[in-house]
């Protein structure tokens, strides 16, 4: 687009021409029809299946460079969603069009089934740190998972698997966890506490973890006000007490101490749920 030119409102829901006819695009098929994210994402249409989404990459940041790290690890932590990336004048992430939890019937769940998913983001949170890569934007909109019917289309994907998605304002840091200082934030659509613009990004991804935690606990126990205190718990654990730390922060845990810690949590809860289930048979027998 030319400087200065002016966009008109209807013109930031169509897909770029220059992007309808792009050669890589068509080879595979791919036929775009919306938006997801105007001037930088756009999906195939929403009835047609396998549904792609294909992602503008920004000429400057780490996006394709940390995708290019990612792509060839299989380690089962590294929980990056399966993708394809196309370098021409403007590189293209071309990937599959996945779901949001909520998208779950997880308002039917036990509390087990939800912290299961949830240990697979931290999982795979901590396999980025362990990378020294801070993703800077973890957030309900950058967390998917991949159901049945997604899978049946692309033998990359697993049923229930999560998956990250949107390196946009990630960074590729020189130290890892519990070394690295604070750092000022990118934008990013979780609000710092405190109005903090320094944070440890370490620590900023646990954060952010925290309040997605508490997104998601807040729609499991939507009509209940008082949701199980060990998720109350948890919450407050991540979401930490900031104090405005400059340097390292010990505010709230590291993702692998946050792993190992809900991965007990995890199996007591269950524990916890299955005796339950037996008691109640009992009562009913």
């Amino acid at each position: 687009m030319a400087a200065g030119e002016i966009v008109r409102p209807e013109d930031l829901l169509k897909v770029p021409s220059w992007l309808e006819t792009h050669p890589e695009l068509r080879r595979r098929g791919i036929v775009l029809a919306a938006p997801l994210k105007p001037s930088y994402v756009y999906r195939t249409p929403f009835l047609e299946d396998p549904a792609y989404a294909v992602k503008i990459l920004e000429l400057e940041g780490e996006e394709a460079a940390i995708y290019e790290r990612l792509r060839d690890d299989p380690r089962p932590e590294n929980h990056t969603i399966p993708f394809e990336l196309v370098h021409s004048e403007r590189d293209l992430l071309i990937m599959p069009c996945l779901i949001h939890m909520d998208s779950l019937p997880f308002d039917t769940w036990p509390l087990s089934t939800f912290l299961a998913l949830f240990l697979q983001i931290v999982e795979g949170v901590e396999y980025l740190h362990n990378q020294r890569i801070a993703h800077l934007d973890l957030c309900h909109g950058n967390i998917l998972v991949a159901d049945e019917r997604l899978a049946s289309f692309d033998k990359r994907l697993v049923p229930g698997r999560m998956y990250i998605i949107d390196y946009h304002t990630s960074r590729q840091l020189p130290s890892g966890p519990g070394v690295h200082p604070a750092i000022p934030l990118p934008p990013s659509q979780v609000r710092p506490p405190l109005a903090t613009r320094l944070f440890d990004p370490y620590s900023w991804d646990v954060y952010c973890l925290g309040k997605f935690f508490e997104r998601m606990i807040k729609l499991l126990y939507w009509d209940d006000p008082s949701p199980p205190w060990v998720a109350r718990r948890i919450t407050r654990w991540l979401v930490g007490d900031e104090r405005g730390c400059t340097n390292v922060c010990h505010c709230r845990p590291t993702a692998r101490r946050a792993r190992q810690v809900l991965t007990v949590v995890y199996w007591a809860v269950r524990a916890s749920e299955l005796f339950s289930k037996v008691a109640r048979f009992d009562i009913c027998w």
